[in-house]
Order: structure tokens, then sequence, then C-alpha cells
């Protein structure tokens, strides 16, 4: 028995940014997960990117969704948090690119877009406060928005963190 309301399935349904549109990883996309993953030495395999969607949003849980670029409909990236509503907590848990689209702008035009989306989604206004990302060591050299302060640095990986409602990307 599903216990999602209508604000969690509104959560759970496509994420429509102004570039990208992402849906939830399913089956189908394994080969081109992967392929995205091939060189990565974290995701070995789409096993951990293919998660069934949570039965409910009041305990912690991962998603992992595909983006695809809206003017041509072409899979980009996948993105897969962590949600941790008991604590009002978002972790970013992994970020792959295309081979094809690296080196694009992708992270960071996703980034901007993706936090203008999480302020609109009523889930995240009632579940959300804080959204902790691990950075890449390529992402260290990134300005972000001011209301992301470095809090913790270890081999080159940043983590960054920043009240949701603080964000301001125009």
């Amino acid at each position: 028995m599903s216990l999602l309301s209508d604000t969690d399935r509104e959560f759970l349904g496509d994420v429509i940014l102004p570039t990208y549109t992402g849906s939830t990883a399913v089956e189908s996309d394994r080969a081109w997960l992967d392929e995205v993953n091939a060189d990565s030495v974290v995701y070995d395999n789409a096993d951990a990117l293919i998660i069934d969607l949570p039965d409910r949003l009041s305990n912690p849980f991962r998603l992992c969704r595909i983006f695809r670029r809206n003017s041509d409909n072409e899979r980009i990236f996948w993105v897969s948090n962590h949600y941790d509503p008991m604590n009002g907590i978002i972790r970013l848990f992994g970020f792959g690119v295309h081979p094809t689209h690296r080196k694009q702008g992708h992270q960071r035009q996703y980034m901007q877009e993706s936090w203008q989306w999480v302020k609109a989604q009523t889930w995240f206004q009632e579940n959300i406060n804080i959204s902790v990302h691990d950075s890449s060591p390529a992402l260290a050299n990134v300005t972000l928005d001011s209301s992301y302060d470095a809090i913790n640095t270890n081999r080159g990986a940043i983590t960054y963190r920043a009240n949701v409602s603080d964000i301001n990307y125009d």
C-alpha cells in the first residue's frame, strides 16, 4: 500500500527545468547508464542507480533521475540524491555526464535550474531545510551562489552547505 500524498506524488514525478527534464531512472536506461559510468570507479554498474520509488517519503530515501535536454530530448546526465526529511537534508550522491557531453557546463546549469525548482516544490518547503553537496574537485574552482558556505575540504572535495530558502539563482 502506498502512503504517498498528492505532494509526494508531485515531487516524485518528472522534474521540468528550463533546459532539462528529469525522469526516474528505469531498467530501459541501463545500457546508457553503463556507458556514462564506464570510466567511473564509484558507479561500476547501473544497479546502484536504478532504484524503486519509495512507498513513503517520511523516511530517508534515494532517487536517481536521468535528465534530457529539452531542445532535442537527448539524455545528457544522471543525478542521484539522498533525501532525509527526518533531518531536513538533501545530499548529492552522484552526478554523471555522458562522455559526449562532458565539459560543456551541464553540471553548473543543472545546479542553477534545479535550485529554482527545489524552492518551488511544496514537498521541499515542508520537509527540507538544508542541502549538503559533496562536490567534485572540478567544482572547487567554480564560484557558487554566495548562499553556499564551504564547510569542509577533504582531498580536493569540498562540502557546501546552504539553506534551501537562501539560494538565489536568477
